[in-house]
């Protein structure tokens, strides 16, 4: 089995706690684990740890789940904040039951180069 077949565990860990957020991946995969580490780095730059329950990669889905501890926080100032985290460093998470991508992921498709 390759490291980069779909179910290939690429990290000998599939959860850890980074800057107090639980983060998971549903198959261990070094991309998802490395982008949920940017994000939870750049939220607590901001002081917003706290504010994050939990977050899961779903393999499977391709989709980050971003959880925070208040649900009215989505689209306040520090909610606005947080997502923007997302935008910087994940491709494509779950924001409010509502799929974003990344800055990155963005210009692609409106490109056409995907």
């Amino acid at each position: 089995m390759s490291y980069f077949d779909e179910k290939a565990r690429q990290t000998s860990v599939d959860s850890m706690m980074s800057f107090g957020i639980p983060i998971s991946s549903k198959y261990a995969s070094a991309t998802e684990l490395s982008e949920m580490l940017l994000f939870t780095h750049q939220v607590a730059m901001l002081g917003l740890n706290e504010c994050i329950k939990r977050v899961h990669y779903d393999s499977k889905a391709c989709l980050c789940v971003i959880e925070l501890h208040d649900e009215e926080m989505w689209y306040d100032d520090e909610g606005r904040k947080i997502k923007a985290c997302a935008e910087e460093t994940i491709q494509q998470f779950q924001w409010n039951g509502t799929v974003g991508h990344s800055h990155e992921l963005t210009a692609l498709m409106e490109s056409g180069e995907l």
